[in-house]
């Protein structure tokens, strides 16, 4: 397993991506601790990344549809073209 992606690391990665992308995050969503579900975020028009987990849940602020809480969410990959 590798570790979570920093929240610099994040950034970087996402910065420069084009409105309308797609990311598949595989993130952390439940303990104990670990990568275990993937889902997508789509980047909108206001440089912002929705958040469209199917499991959003409104724990730790992530809400289906709604901004993705970065400083809430442990990442550990992210995919994009």
């Amino acid at each position: 397993m590798t570790g979570v992606m920093s929240q610099e690391n994040i950034g970087n990665v996402l910065k420069d991506l084009p409105v309308g992308s797609v990311v598949q995050v595989f993130g952390d969503t439940r303990n104990p601790p670990g990568p275990n579900h993937y889902f997508f975020v789509i980047k909108g028009s206001d440089g912002l990344f929705r958040n469209y987990n199917n499991n959003a849940s409104g724990k730790e602020g992530q809400v289906f549809g709604e901004p993705v809480k970065w400083k809430n969410m442990k990442v550990y990959g992210l995919y994009y073209d």
